[in-house]
């Protein structure tokens, strides 16, 4: 049929399904998308191309040649005169190197790409350059993340996006939150109201409720933990068993493949917060335990964990052989069963 761009797209398809577990062919995902790329190349075809070296980096085994490929896109989008294509690819190459913890080599390719975006026009996509230059300066410990993040946020107010202003304002309020600064934080009046219909549903005990406005927080930032604490502690409740009770209890059932088992998330905030009123508070980086209660039998509970791994994490694996926040959080699964 000579549709080239149709025959690309199918190698697209065939090099994803390589790369599918649980027996992935990463060789023959990198011949397909090889494959792809060189015809959408000679198409002009951005999009195709961008699709392919994505592709590409997820095959390749090795660092070197992956980043020889993206830098490779770069120079022929620059060549091209294709501003979109640069900057995409750029931030391709800053997503790779943020993978392989090469945060400065990160920043390189993002401030480049700002600087591109900077006469483009496109606020929608500087605003995320930009907040995700913020996440590397943050990587790097720079006080330059609450700087830049800052600057997303002033621009974000310039675009129709509504999206692009709600990620700006949730990252500048943790920010501010970690710097000390909760009360100058743009969510803070949102997370404050969030937090009193959080006391009115532990009051009412309504489990609906509460989870909602559990996710509206996390959404939100712009609150410390000491204030989730108040607006969980109600001193004048008259059933402080029932309280308790109710707190331990709130999270979202699911069912396994089999159908036959019961699993009940414990609140990621609820189970450090038990922690913080026994007298152990952990920060951020050591609050990586998700633990679920399974199915209780009659006269026996059981309970669940995962660890969730912070990149950041590497540099003590690095420095100490050992991470401590795993560490710890494996101990903390142990606690889950307790609040089961």
């Amino acid at each position: 049929l000579e549709n080239q761009e149709g025959e690309a797209m199918a190698l697209l398809s065939i090099a994803a399904c390589r790369l599918e577990p649980p027996a992935p062919q990463p060789l023959e995902a990198l011949g397909a998308a090889q494959r792809a790329m060189r015809s959408f190349q000679a198409l002009r075809h951005r999009r195709g191309r961008l699709r392919s070296l994505e592709l590409m980096q997820q095959a390749m085994t090795e660092t070197m040649p992956a980043l020889e490929a993206t830098e490779e896109e770069v120079n022929l989008f620059a060549a091209e005169g294709d501003v979109a294509g640069q900057v995409d690819a750029l931030r391709l190459l800053a997503d790779f190197y943020i993978n392989a913890r090469m945060y400065g080599e990160a920043r390189s390719a993002l401030r480049k790409a700002l600087t591109l975006l900077a006469e483009s026009g496109a606020i929608e996509k500087e605003v995320q350059t930009l907040l995700l230059l913020s996440h590397v300066e943050e990587l790097l410990g720079s006080s330059a993340a609450l700087k830049v993040a800052q600057q997303a946020l002033t621009l974000s107010k310039r675009t129709a996006e509504s999206g692009s202003a709600a990620d700006a304002r949730r990252v500048v309020s943790r920010l501010l939150v970690q710097s000390g600064q909760a009360p100058e934080a743009p969510n803070r009046r949102a997370a404050m109201e969030a937090l009193r219909d959080l006391t009115e549903a532990v009051r009412k005990r309504d489990a609906t409720s509460f989870q909602s406005t559990m996710k509206t927080l996390e959404n939100l930032s712009g609150y410390e933990e000491s204030d989730v604490k108040a607006a969980l502690i109600v001193e004048d409740d008259v059933d402080q068993s029932g309280l308790t009770r109710f707190l331990k209890q709130q999270g979202q059932l699911v069912s396994t493949t089999g159908g036959s088992t019961l699993m009940t998330a414990l609140s990621h905030a609820l189970l450090y917060l038990s922690f913080r009123l026994g007298g152990l508070g952990y920060g951020p980086r050591f609050r990586r335990c998700y633990a679920y209660g399974v199915g209780q039998e009659e006269d026996e509970m059981h309970a669940v964990a995962y660890l969730r791994h912070l990149s950041s994490q590497e540099e003590w694996q690095k420095n100490m052989e050992i991470q401590p926040p795993m560490l710890d959080s494996m101990q903390h699964s142990l606690n889950a069963i307790t609040m089961t």
